[in-house]
């Protein structure tokens, strides 16, 4: 609904495009940031090479420190629950 002087914005309600775009978000900035390096990769950066806008990207990501722990929950997280899992079997 769009009240008077204001615009509104509808938004996205299909959870799949915004773990679509999310991952598109963490591939570019893994890339940027093995290109780069940490202390060097801007936000505009990782923009650019998502191919988003920077308003989508700061959608879902409120600076590179987010992306980078995002990086680490989805890539390192469920490596390291296989290793559990391995352990696991090794004990029985």
């Amino acid at each position: 609904m769009i009240k008077e002087g204001k615009v509104g914005m509808a938004r996205r309600t299909d959870p799949d495009a915004g773990e679509v775009r999310r991952n598109q978000i963490l591939d570019a900035a893994t890339a940027v940031f093995a290109r780069l390096g940490f202390e060097r990769a801007r936000m505009d950066d990782i923009v650019e090479a998502s191919g988003l806008s920077k308003g989508a990207l700061y959608w879902y990501f409120n600076s590179k420190e987010e992306i980078i722990t995002a990086s680490y929950t989805g890539y390192l997280r469920p490596t390291s629950n296989n290793y559990k899992g391995c352990w696991s079997q090794m004990e029985q």
